[in-house]
């Protein structure tokens, strides 16, 4: 029997809604049901647990509302980019999936919304398509990746990924590289002065100095966990490998773009090896990075044993939710 995605990949408008509010329902439902959420990581972590505990519900709401924008953003950057050929649901849906059923992120708002900064400095950037003047978009796409390694400290890496991607559209310039650079420099400018002047913060050096040479290697005993690890690794690659298969058809923008994504995604998987303490703040940027590139195959190639991945890839989510509900 041949399984059809179209009616999630092209839903009518209350269809759309329609999952929306099933979604939230779940994500209300695995709330109401789930006891160990991860408290908020980072230097701004005790501050926003003070200010909204990650436990209440009014944390959780805005996490969800987080979540529904990043949604509109992603399906905004494919519509506009054409990043995947055709108007599709599916980033949004598999993000969605992703965002419900990781449980131990639920009511991390620092994360969702540090997420919600890395992709609009993505959505930015693809905007600069071989245009090397283009600093303005620069500044402000490099201006929000620093908001989300205010909020994400190990995001700031992200940096030197970010200048790769501008050499794969073509707009890395002089002018570009230094707009990026200012635009990065300046909320941290901020920040360190208000430490030092008005609060009278003056030890920095070590802090950063321990941030820098802080490393926690991946180490997973336990088995139903690296499974499902190993289950999504297999649908990203998968996923991986028919992008490079079919990338003939796409423009050379197109193909351009998605090397930018890959290698986002790529270095979000290295955050996650080496510096596994604060994985759970890397988790929405990376379900928004692998809804769009899981997405592809399952819009574009639409064949039998891509359907079935993708049957179970939902599958396999609400079973590890569950069983991180029981154990």
């Amino acid at each position: 029997m041949k399984i059809n995605l179209q009616p999630i990949i092209s839903p009518t408008i209350p269809m759309t809604i329609l999952y929306y509010v099933i979604f939230f329902g779940i994500y209300m439902g695995f709330y109401w049901l789930y006891d160990f959420p991860q408290v908020i990581h980072g230097h701004i972590g005790p501050f926003a647990e003070t200010l909204l505990p990650s436990k209440s519900l009014i944390a959780n709401l805005v996490t969800f509302g987080i979540i529904v924008l990043n949604s509109m953003i992603i399906a905004q950057m494919n519509n506009r980019f054409a990043i995947i050929r055709t108007r599709t649901y599916l980033p949004t849906f598999i993000y969605l999936l992703l965002s419900v059923c990781w449980l131990p992120a639920y009511g991390n708002y620092v994360a969702a919304l540090g997420a919600t900064f890395a992709l609009l400095a993505l959505y930015l950037s693809l905007g600069m398509y071989k245009d090397k003047r283009s600093v303005e978009q620069a500044f402000l796409s490099f201006f929000f990746l620093a908001l989300s390694s205010f909020l994400i400290p190990e995001f700031a890496v992200l940096a030197v990924v970010f200048w790769l991607g501008f050499a794969f559209l073509n707009c890395f310039s002089g002018k570009v590289f230094f707009a990026s650079i200012f635009g990065f420099i300046t909320p941290w400018t901020l920040f360190f002065s208000s430490l030092i002047f008005i609060f009278g913060h003056t030890d920095i050096l070590p802090e950063v100095q321990e941030f820098v040479t802080n490393y926690s290697l991946l180490n997973y005993r336990n088995i139903p966990t690296f499974i499902y690890v190993a289950i999504m690794f297999f649908v990203l690659i998968t996923s991986l490998i028919q992008i490079s298969a079919n990338n003939r058809q796409d423009s050379i923008q197109t193909r351009n773009m998605l090397s930018f994504i890959k290698i986002l995604m790529f270095a979000v998987i290295l955050l996650i090896l080496f510096r596994h303490s604060s994985f759970v703040s890397y988790m929405p940027f990376a379900a928004l990075l692998f809804a769009m590139l899981s997405a592809y195959i399952f819009t574009l190639l639409k064949k039998q044993f891509n359907s079935i991945i993708f049957i179970v890839l939902c599958a396999v989510n609400f079973i590890f939710a569950f069983y991180l509900l029981i154990i």
